[in-house]
């Protein structure tokens, strides 16, 4: 995106050691905050946690919802590629409640870096004034106040869904006999598909683009109008909302993470997986630098709208809709790692004399979930073949931001 010239539009909080939320941007329209919440969902020193609120989350209409996730992409992109953070990877949410939340990775933490993110009973500490010091909120707020303007303007120019066919159930379902993944309805620019060996207990399904790109934050340098990649990743959200209310009545949570992508590991770390080598791209000593400037360079080197094809990080948008059952409904809990890195580096340990406990916990984790029948799969295919597209046309297609927003969730 194109600069602006510096208008703080902030409200800059002074350090306490009194628990508050903490705000960083306010916009102009709908006074959508920016807020870190204190204390914050998940320890900072795994990464800072984001909430972008509005009067009454819980009774936004689809569109106040996607206008609030269009922020929460802005806020992704500063910790992940700015050098106001030492997060270099940032996740994004739709959670209970209509929370739309952002997640730093800190690569500097085991528990952070390429790990799913964990909000459940953290307690985590309250931000006291001395860490808000080390944070330097004042300059984050003031990048924000700086920034944050642009994708106001780029929220005023969004329109969903633009082509009627976009929407509509393009093809019939074919059911393979061996896939791990079903597609259960289709577009032409999307493609809904139900995981048979899911992350969780409950259903899990993915929205994915058909024209791959990145980074659900992808922008364009210099491109003053629409940004295509931040529309695409508005409308994937919305069609996995859609897929949350149709199936699970709301219930779960959207996810837009990638944090189990190869890439992402250092340099200097590989392991063998299905027959090829998986090699990280990134400097993980100047990742985790003292030196923000340095660290900046690592971060803007596998920019995808610049990067070098040999420094690109390959983890592809896409939304995960998880929808537990049981008596896990709303709460999402993961794997730390992929099952199938968790076997091959379990076998790496073997070969070396290591202890493999760490991966057999994970394994036995993976063993725990139940896989989703076919049958199961047909039923949901049904039912989003016959909902989803018109739950898109008379919820979310159009201007993101209409005259009269009289879209309601159903």
């Amino acid at each position: 995106m194109a600069e602006t010239e510096l208008v703080d539009n902030s409200i800059h909080v002074e350090p306490s050691d009194i628990s508050q939320d903490i705000l960083l941007y306010q916009t102009k329209h709908e006074g959508i905050k920016l807020i870190i919440p204190n204390p914050p969902r998940i320890p900072i020193e795994e990464g800072l946690t984001i909430q972008i609120t509005h009067e009454n989350d819980a009774a936004d209409t689809e569109r106040q919802i996607l206008h609030r996730y269009l922020f929460a992409l802005a806020g992704a992109k500063v910790l992940a590629e700015s050098d106001m953070s030492p997060d270099a990877w940032a996740n994004t949410r739709l959670e209970k409640g209509n929370v739309v939340s952002v997640y730093g990775r800190n690569p500097a933490h085991p528990d952070a870096w390429r790990k799913p993110v964990e909000t459940h009973n953290r307690n985590a500490t309250a931000i006291t004034a001395t860490m808000q010091q080390q944070l330097d909120l004042p300059r984050l707020q003031k990048l924000m106040s700086k920034y944050i303007p642009d994708w106001e303007k780029l929220a005023s120019t969004i329109e969903l869904f633009t082509r009627p066919e976009n929407v509509r159930n393009a093809v019939t379902t074919v059911i393979p006999e061996k896939n791990a993944d079903v597609t259960v309805w289709e577009s032409d620019t999307f493609i809904v598909n139900m995981i048979l060996h899911p992350h969780l207990e409950g259903f899990h399904l993915c929205v994915s683009p058909k024209e791959k790109y990145e980074r659900q934050w992808q922008t364009e340098l210099n491109r003053e109008s629409i940004q295509p990649y931040i529309l695409r990743t508005l409308e994937a959200t919305a069609v996995a909302r859609g897929v949350q209310l149709i199936l699970a009545k709301g219930e779960g949570e959207l996810h837009n993470s990638g944090n189990w992508a190869t890439h992402l590991m250092s340099r200097d770390d590989a392991y063998k997986a299905e027959e090829n080598m998986k090699r990280g791209r990134m400097d993980m000593d100047a990742l985790t630098s003292d030196d923000s400037s340095r660290r900046k360079r690592e971060k803007r080197m596998h920019r995808p709208d610049i990067a070098d094809k040999l420094d690109q990080i390959n983890t592809s948008m896409h939304v995960h809709a998880y929808l537990p059952d049981g008596e896990e409904t709303g709460r999402v809990t993961l794997p730390p790692m992929s099952s199938t890195e968790a076997k091959e580096r379990k076998d790496l340990a073997m070969a070396k004399g290591e202890s493999t406990d760490y991966y057999d916990r994970i394994l036995r984790q993976w063993e725990s979930i139940p896989s989703t029948s076919r049958e199961t799969a047909q039923s949901v295919a049904k039912q989003l073949n016959e909902k989803l597209g018109t739950w898109l046309q008379e919820h979310v297609a159009g201007k993101l931001l209409p005259a009269n927003d009289q879209s309601t969730v159903s």
